[in-house]
C-alpha cells in the first residue's frame, strides 16, 4: 500500500511541477529550467507513475491490460509533440533533446543540476 502511494504522489508532484513551469512561460521560448532539466515530457512520466500506483493498489485484468497501452499511447504522443517543437524551435529543440531524456531522467543529473542548460531565450 505505502509503495503505490509513493509512486502516485511523485507521479502527481511531477504533473504539478511541469504544469506551473509550462503555464507561466510563453510561446516563444522553450521551457528547460525545473524538473524540465531532467525529463522533457514531466506531466506524461507523471500520469504513468500515477496510473501505476493505482495500478499497485487496484490491479484487475482489465487493467494489468490497460496500464501498457497507456504507457504506448503517451509515448507515441510525446514523440508527436516533439516534432512539432522541432517545426516550432528548430536547432534551439534539437540541442535540448540532445542534452535531456523523454521520460526516463537520468540517475547522475540529479547530483548535476548544472550540467543542462536552462531556459532557453
Amino acid at each position: 500500500m505505502p509503495v503505490g502511494l509513493i509512486i502516485t504522489g511523485a507521479g502527481l508532484l511531477l504533473v504539478i511541477s511541469g504544469w506551473q513551469l509550462i503555464h507561466k512561460s510563453d510561446d516563444k521560448h522553450i521551457t528547460t529550467n525545473g524538473i524540465y532539466e531532467y525529463v522533457r515530457h514531466p506531466q506524461y512520466l507523471g500520469f504513468i507513475l500515477m496510473t501505476l500506483g493505482w495500478l499497485i493498489h487496484w490491479p484487475t485484468i482489465p487493467t494489468v491490460i490497460m496500464w501498457p497501452i497507456l504507457v504506448i499511447m503517451y509515448y507515441k504522443l510525446a514523440k508527436k509533440e516533439e516534432k512539432e517543437m522541432e517545426k516550432t524551435f528548430g536547432e534551439r529543440f534539437l540541442l535540448y533533446k540532445k542534452k535531456v531524456p523523454m521520460l526516463i531522467p537520468k540517475m547522475k543529473e540529479f547530483g548535476s543540476r548544472g550540467k543542462i542548460t536552462k531556459r532557453s531565450r
